[in-house]
């Protein structure tokens, strides 16, 4: 559900997706995930390459540290954008990798954008209780982006209150509040979403801040759609 999720919202942004699947996942009454073989995986990201060179990636579910092993040394090789979504578990709570957090840290650089939600902006951390408000994600958010990445953007529809949306940058902090939307169970994969359309914004040029945005109102589009 999570690429169908991406490749929409790459294409509502006017960009053109290039999909690779690194697990089969079932979501509903039942629950499972298998990592996709190795070998089909690097042919997968072979072939993507060989059919347009992608100007940004977006690298969601990874599965295990085998697969992001298989995946990084090729996507890095690129020199684009590469926004890195930590998907972990389910909005159920259902464990979709077996990855921690220092599989996560373990990418950052110059050209990497993480964007956590709050829940795991703290689990990225450490951190088991939610972060307590605004001033405590950005200081979080800092200290994820003293790591090394190029921009932390932290999703904060799980704060208490009105949530507030983060982009820490080396260049400095902006921050958007946004009146809580409701939320219904067929809206799947808004943090897919989110970060797809910022990959595909990053690759059409748009300044940091500019994509931001733009990532966040194809997601109310979406909610409100």
């Amino acid at each position: 559900m999570g690429l169908l999720a991406d490749c929409a919202a790459v294409a509502d942004a006017g960009g053109t997706p290039l999909g690779i699947a690194t697990a089969l996942t079932a979501q509903g009454r039942t629950f499972q995930v298998r990592p996709v073989a190795q070998r089909l995986l690097k042919a997968q990201l072979t072939e993507a390459i060989s059919f347009r060179r992608p100007s940004a990636v977006k690298l969601g579910l990874v599965p295990d540290a085998r697969t992001l092993a298989t995946l990084w040394p090729g996507l890095t090789a690129l020199h684009v954008p590469l926004v890195v979504d930590p998907v972990v578990r389910t909005s159920k709570g259902e464990r979709l990798s077996r990855l921690g957090p220092k599989g996560f840290l373990a990418l950052a650089g110059p050209n990497v954008w993480l964007t956590p939600n709050v829940g795991e902006l703290g689990w990225l951390l450490g951190r088991k209780a939610l972060p307590r408000g605004p001033k405590e994600v950005q200081a979080l958010a800092s200290q994820l982006l003293a790591l090394g990445f190029g921009a932390v953007v932290v999703k904060g529809g799980h704060l208490a209150g009105r949530p507030v949306d983060f982009l820490v940058q080396p260049g400095g902090v902006h921050r958007w509040a946004a009146r809580r939307l409701p939320r219904t169970a067929e809206k799947r994969g808004k943090g897919c979403r989110f970060a797809s359309t910022l990959a595909t914004a990053l690759a059409q040029g748009q300044p940091p801040a500019a994509a931001v945005r733009r990532a966040r109102g194809a997601v109310r589009r979406y909610l409100l759609g």
